[in-house]
């Protein structure tokens, strides 16, 4: 397969015993691996191969032993926040009793800042991009999401956003995502995106709706542009929308594009742009601040020429060339079920139930394939993977060979990192391992 660039990308594999959930660090080349302890992987570069990465372990407290369902750091790498649960009550949203626990530590000393009970095993973690001590937990269908602070240990649980108790029985939450230090966006299984104010004032006060924007279905994912400061949804009503949200209730919708499926909750990306400019005015008109990706959902099963039935689209509405304004990439045998561009933007990867794909995003060619489970696909359509395979990039991106490394949450009892290397770096080490097997 030829390459887009002088660069590929290698696998190392690290056997840990455990299904595990991997999440790099956002500022240093640090890994986190989630299972029923932490695990923590460093190095002193960035550029140092994973195979040569420290490790160690921090245990969870307690005296019974309970799998992580989520884990998450916050914006500056400075906490880590997970939600464990009985391993009996993983996916059972009210257990009647305290089986779910949240757990905060500060990094890197891990030292547990709280810990507290939760009657609701909860799986989403949303940390506020804009400030280090505030995030918000939820489950997708729930009509529950609480706000936590890490600023007030005397008061870490500040608000609860309850439906059920506001009477709205028929709504619940799709998708959490922080717009500002005091917004938040909450898309819900109506096609409402309502935005409200959040106030840490004491006694508490009820958050201020700001916004309503609105999809004909449900709002399945958002992704929020700190470039353009522009929303993005996308809906079972199968368009992707971008929102201003300056001025007016119901915002201001300023391009839309409809397509032949929807997604699911994580095969949905906006590129980060690390050209920027002084003024925003100039941002919203440069067509690098515009690519967006959607993994569709597979209805029909009809494959296409190449045999794949997983198309990706990218988006870009500010594209002068109008034919190259909406591209399609295939390529995955089944559903795209997690997406996640580089942070230098360099690279778009995607992963279905059986692979991980990574493209350049220069010539949107795929530069490196990776088959992750043995399932094939007769096998993948009678039997449905409870684990979603969420992909995680080092936030160290940069043009160097071998910053960019990529990671996902894994059900083989391994540690899954794709690095990338210079091509005559990796030349030179399969030149070396063919002397060293003769």
């Amino acid at each position: 397969m030829a390459l887009a660039s002088n660069d590929t990308f290698e696998e190392t594999v690290k056997l840990i015993h455990e299904n595990c959930i991997n999440r790099f660090h956002p500022t240093l080349p640090v890994l986190v691996s989630g299972s029923t302890h932490l695990t923590f992987f460093d190095a002193k570069n960035v550029i140092t191969q994973f195979s040569n990465w420290n490790e160690r372990q921090c245990k969870l407290k307690g005296n019974v032993v309970k799998p992580i369902c989520s884990i998450e750091w916050n914006v500056d790498g400075t906490k880590l926040a997970a939600t464990v649960a009985d391993p009996h009550q993983l996916f059972v949203n009210d257990c009647g009793d305290e089986s779910g626990e949240i757990i905060v530590w500060n990094y890197p000393t891990c030292d547990i800042l709280f810990q507290q009970k939760q009657f609701k095993v909860v799986h989403e973690i949303e940390w506020n991009q804009f400030r280090q001590e505030v995030f918000a937990t939820y489950n997708i269908g729930d009509p529950l999401v609480s706000l936590w602070t890490t600023k007030d240990l005397k008061r870490n649980l500040f608000y609860v956003f309850d439906f059920d108790r506001e009477n709205r029985f028929r709504e619940f939450i799709m998708k959490v995502k922080w717009i500002s230090e005091s917004e938040v966006a909450l898309g819900l299984n109506n096609g409402t995106i309502e935005i409200y104010r959040i106030s840490e004032s004491h006694p508490v006060t009820a958050p201020q709706i700001t916004r309503k924007l609105k999809h004909d279905r449900v709002a399945r994912d958002m992704k929020w542009s700190c470039t353009t400061q522009y929303l993005a949804s996308f809906s079972w009503d199968n368009t992707i929308k971008i929102w201003s949200v300056d001025n007016g209730l119901n915002g201001e919708l300023i391009h839309g594009l409809h397509v032949n499926s929807s997604c699911y909750i994580y095969s949905f990306a906006w590129r980060t742009n690390r050209k920027t400019y002084a003024e925003i005015d100039i941002e919203r008109k440069s067509p690098e601040n515009f690519i967006v990706a959607c993994g569709l959902r597979d209805i029909t099963r009809k494959k296409s020429s190449n045999g794949s039935t997983g198309p990706i689209v990218i988006w870009n509405p500010l594209e002068r060339d109008e034919s190259k304004q909406q591209r399609i990439l295939e390529k995955h045998k089944c559903s795209v079920s997690s997406l996640a561009f580089s942070p230098d933007g360099q690279f778009l990867a995607s992963s279905d139930a059986i692979d991980v794909i990574i493209w350049s995003t220069e010539t949107w060619m795929p530069v490196f394939v990776s088959q992750y489970n043995k399932f094939t696909q007769d096998q993948l359509l009678k039997s449905r993977p409870l684990f979603n395979c969420r992909l995680s990039w080092m936030a160290l991106g940069s043009t160097t060979a071998g910053v960019n490394k990529l990671t996902y949450s894994s059900i083989d009892n391994k540690i899954h990192v794709f690095e990338c290397v210079g091509a005559e770096t990796s030349r030179f080490k399969h030149k070396r391992a063919k002397r060293a097997r003769n």
